[in-house]
């Protein structure tokens, strides 16, 4: 989890916004826990563990807390690939021309 909420970051332009982010994550175990410090509150993220398959709430919810941060009304857009989701930060209006271009290949993503 902590690599691809890096990447979540990075993508977001929001890398200075967490700090202590950590998992216990075990492929062995049924659940773990994400930690993280964002804008100075500590949060963390009960995740269930699905071989090496993300829990799509554990991200949801790091999603959401990163858009809030941010707050200038990007939001996370996915397209799917077949295989994974492809996330884009971008404002609605963004979402809305990409999809004038191929139509419903974005989605919110949270």
């Amino acid at each position: 989890y902590v690599r691809a909420f890096k990447q979540i970051l990075r993508i977001a332009g929001a890398t200075d916004q967490v700090t202590a982010l950590s998992d216990d994550f075990d492929i062995n175990k049924a659940d773990c826990t994400i930690r993280y410090t964002i804008r100075g509150r500590q949060a963390s993220i009960e995740a269930t563990v699905n071989n090496d398959w993300a829990d799509p709430e554990a991200v949801i919810t790091f999603v959401r807390d990163v858009e809030a941060t941010v707050g200038d009304g990007r939001r996370f857009w996915a397209a799917d690939n077949g295989q994974a989701s492809i996330l884009l930060f971008v404002t609605d209006a963004e979402a809305a021309a990409v999809n004038a271009l191929r139509p419903g290949v974005l989605v919110r993503y949270a």
